[in-house]
């Protein structure tokens, strides 16, 4: 069963120059349905969570990454899925690890 919601009342950024904000949106099963002004919303029986006026960044990634830390990083365990995903995994990867420097 989908779970749908509407949130109002908010600063939502839509990464639209002609309207680079919204007041309101529906959100099913985590996806955005809808978005725009209150008043236009298209349900009035849905769950609603008032945003008081606080902004929304909806799909925010920060992307960007810096050449050497990248290269850093390379070098490290990852301790994060879908590397690592239980203690098991981790003290594999640390094995693996170890067994390449000797």
């Amino acid at each position: 069963m989908s779970e749908i919601k509407a949130f109002v009342n908010g600063k939502i950024f839509t990464s639209d120059d002609s309207n680079p904000y919204a007041e309101a949106m529906i959100v099913e099963d985590g996806l955005i349905r809808w978005i725009g002004k209150n008043d236009e919303m298209p349900y009035t029986d849905l769950p609603v969570t008032d945003l008081q006026e606080k902004r929304v960044l909806p799909g925010f990634v920060d992307a960007h990454m810096h050449v050497g830390m990248l290269a850093e990083q390379s070098l490290q365990i990852s301790c994060l899925p879908p590397a690592v995903s239980s203690i098991d995994d981790l003290v594999s990867s640390i094995r693996s690890v170890r067994s390449r420097q000797k």
